[in-house]
Order: C-alpha cells, then sequence, then structure tokens
C-alpha cells in the first residue's frame, strides 16, 4: 500500500506526537508499504527523507514559526525576542478565536490541504493516516476526503482536543472541543483513541461514530535489551535519577516534583539528572546552584546517548500535572527499571499506565498528606532498586502498546474500507 502520514515538527527534532507517527512508519516500512509524510517545516535543517520514507514540508501559521526559530535559536537575543512575541501572538490569537480552540490558522490547514491534493495526483495514496493532535492536519484531512472520498481516511488520536487555555483560566466546563472532534468524526472512516481515554469515548455523544471509534493505545513500547546498550559514565557517585523530555508550562509543572526530591535527596545521595531544556530548566538549574541541590540540568543530548542514560539509569522519572497522555511513559517503561512518576492531575492518564506496571510508583502531588506518599515512595524504592521487569510480563500487560498492534489494526481497517 502507498500510505500518506501527516503529523507535526518532525525529525532529527521531533514532537512526541511524531515520534509516534515514526514507530508506525517504522512497522510499516519493514512490511514493505511505501510511506510518505507531510510534516510542518522547521528551521533547522530539515532533511527531505528519513528512515527510508520521503517527508514533504509544509510552513506553519507565523506564531508556530516563532515558537521553532525560539527553540532553534534559544540562548540568543534573537530567540529571546522570537519566543516573546510567539508567546504574545498565541495569546492574542487564543483570545479572538476563543470559541474554536485550539484552532489558531484560516491559512495553515489550506497550505496543508493543497500540498495533500498536488501528492495524491502524483502518487495515489491508498490511505491516509492523520496523527491528532495535531488538528491543523486533520482539517486539511476533512477536506481533503470530501475531494478524494476514494481514500480511505484514518484518525490516530493520541492526545484530546480539549482546551488547555481555557481549562486553566476560564474553566473545565467550557474547555471542551467537541464542535471540532464531531468534524471529524463525521469525515473520517475510522478514529483510534487511546485506551486510557475509554471512559471519556462511552459518552452518548459518540454514539453515532460508535462504528467508527476503535481502541488502541500509545504505540511506544519497545522492549529495551540495556545488557546490549552501553553504559553512561554519570561523572559521580549515587543513585541516579533520569528525567527527559519538556519541562514547564501546565502539562509538566516540576514545582512540587523538586520540593519532594528534595526530602528525600540526601540519604543515601540521590541526584537527579534532567535533559530537558528552556526556560524552566534554566531557572531550576539556577537554583540548583542556589540551594546547592542534587540536582544536574544536562540540556539536550541525541537518541543514542539518551539510551545509554536511561539504561544506566537507577530510576527513571516520569512527570505530568495536566489530563494529556505522554508518549514517552511507554519510553520509560520500556528499560524494565523503576519508574516513579509524579503526577499532579486526578484524570492523569499516565497514572493509568503506571499502576499498571509492575515497577511503577506514582507520588500524588495533589495528596493532603504529603510524608504519607513521600514514606510509600521511599518503601517502594527499598524494594525495587535494581529490579528489573520481565520484558514477557511486559509485553503480555503492554500488547496494544507496541507499534506493530496498531500498525495491523490502521491496515487492516484501511483495508476493510476500501472493500465497502
Amino acid at each position: 500500500m502507498k500510505l500518506l502520514v501527516l503529523t507535526d515538527k518532525y525529525f532529527p527534532r521531533p514532537y512526541a506526537n511524531a515520534m509516534c507517527a515514526q514507530d508506525l512508519i517504522r512497522v510499516w516500512s519493514q512490511q514493505g508499504h511505501t510511506v510518505d509524510v507531510i510534516a510542518y517545516a522547521d528551521y533547522d535543517g530539515t532533511p527531505h527523507s528519513w528512515e527510508g520514507n520521503s517527508i514533504y514540508y509544509v510552513k506553519p501559521d507565523e506564531r508556530l514559526r516563532l515558537f521553532y526559530y525560539a527553540d532553534t535559536y534559544r540562548k540568543t537575543m534573537r530567540g529571546k525576542t522570537a519566543y516573546f512575541f510567539a508567546n504574545a501572538l498565541s495569546k492574542v490569537k487564543g483570545t479572538i478565536l476563543l470559541p474554536w480552540q485550539p484552532f489558531y490558522s484560516f491559512s495553515f490547514p489550506r497550505r496543508i490541504y493543497m500540498k495533500m491534493c498536488e501528492l495524491q495526483e502524483k502518487n495515489a495514496y491508498d490511505g491516509v493516516i492523520a496523527i491528532l493532535n495535531p488538528l491543523d492536519s486533520n482539517i486539511a484531512a476533512c477536506k481533503f476526503k470530501t475531494k478524494y472520498p476514494q481514500v480511505p481516511y484514518v484518525v490516530f488520536c493520541v492526545d484530546t482536543l480539549r482546551k488547555t487555555f481555557i481549562e486553566q483560566h476560564i474553566g473545565k466546563k467550557f474547555a471542551d472541543a467537541f464542535i471540532w472532534e464531531k468534524k471529524i468524526l463525521k469525515s473520517c472512516d475510522a478514529y483510534f483513541y487511546m485506551l486510557s481515554r475509554k471512559s471519556d469515548y462511552a459518552l452518548s455523544r459518540y454514539d453515532p461514530y460508535r462504528q467508527k471509534l476503535i481502541e488502541t493505545d500509545m504505540p511506544r513500547l519497545k522492549i529495551k535489551d540495556t545488557s546490549r546498550i552501553p553504559q553512561y559514565d554519570f561523572g559521580e557517585s549515587g543513585e541516579h535519577w533520569v528525567y527527559a523530555g519538556s519541562i514547564g508550562g501546565p502539562h509538566y509543572n516540576p514545582e512540587q516534583m523538586i520540593e519532594i526530591f528534595k526530602q528525600i535527596s540526601i540519604t543515601p545521595k540521590r541526584i537527579l539528572h534532567l535533559y530537558t531544556r528552556g526556560p524552566e530548566a534554566d531557572r531550576i538549574a539556577a537554583m540548583a546552584k542556589a540551594e546547592n541541590l542534587n540536582v544536574r540540568v544536562h540540556g539536550y543530548v541525541d537518541a543514542t546517548a539518551l539510551e545509554s542514560i536511561m539504561a544506566t539509569a537507577d530510576v527513571i522519572v516520569s512527570l505530568k500535572t495536566s489530563d494529556q497522555i505522554s508518549a514517552k511513559i511507554f519510553e520509560c517503561m520500556s528499560y524494565g527499571k523503576p519508574v516513579v512518576h509524579y503526577s499532579g492531575h486526578l484524570d492523569d492518564p499516565d497514572a493509568y499506565y503506571l499502576h499498571k506496571y509492575a515497577s511503577g510508583y506514582v507520588v500524588r502531588m495533589y495528596a493532603e498528606n504529603r510524608d504519607a506518599e513521600i514514606s510509600d515512595l521511599l518503601q517502594f524504592l527499598k524494594y525495587s532498586i535494581g529490579k528489573k521487569v520481565d520484558s514477557e510480563e511486559l509485553i503480555k500487560e503492554f500488547e496494544m502498546s507496541t507499534p506493530e498492534y496498531s500498525a495491523k489494526k490502521i491496515i487492516e481497517t484501511m483495508e476493510r474500507v476500501e472493500n465497502k
């Protein structure tokens, strides 16, 4: 089959949803399918192929271009200036388009649609798979489906479309984005949702689209053979805790995580290594230096180095302070090591997975009895450090979270649509 995948900021510095897309693409490519990708243009020399699949770029809206520029040149004055204007523009657009959030641009979905049509005329795809989020690609895919109704259009819904800004500043009651979900559900042939969102899709408003809804999970669990991964030298002795990924903002607010870690970091000596970047990372680095904390901020490292770091860590750390899924939660579990997850939201879906993981512990940062949470965490560490989860048991528990599972279900679904 010839497949067209729509995602956002892609390799070599992908966003989390693009990493999910690539896990699926890798399986399809190995099975002999041809896969092309439409991705968001970046500033840092983006390649036109990755692991053998062709990439076609679309220029995003001004807001995203400024954010990408700020990320690329973050340590320069022009990068900081770009971030300031990106943030301001985001707030202005978000206010003007408040009822339609997370919609921010009229022209961007149109550009994606035009690129889709151009490639369809040239390559005659057998199916389109759009990752959700982002929304823009799915708006374009809905229009594309109208022009090419014979081409199966499948949605792989990694995130919800809940309006985070509205929920944070106005209230949860107004943060629903079913207007967009309804539009997408009407247009698509199949809508894959995450297992941890099962209760959301059980609501009666989804009944008209029940036949299109298919349960799956994040395609991120790939068991690591740590014996084959080179050991990493952290440069100091101690119990090494590793956190890698975004930090700051509503999804990854580290305040309580740092405060709790302070209370357990002295005896024995525990060191929290943060492989992240951005203003919040810079703030934590300055605080750690000023207070002489066992916290090290290392910045960005490539995938090979990070794999070695994670394989050598004593504890892998996860954090979530919103109700959005983190694709990286499965990468954390894939090493079979103890995972400590700091949860700051009652509806945190990452906590759902960690409760099923044999060597996982969820620290409820919102709990009233902080001392009890810390005591239970220390008890978990006492019996978990140095132990590894059996890989066969891990696969058995999280079969739906492997890329092979979702890749197979999507192909079967598209073949079924084509044969109708």
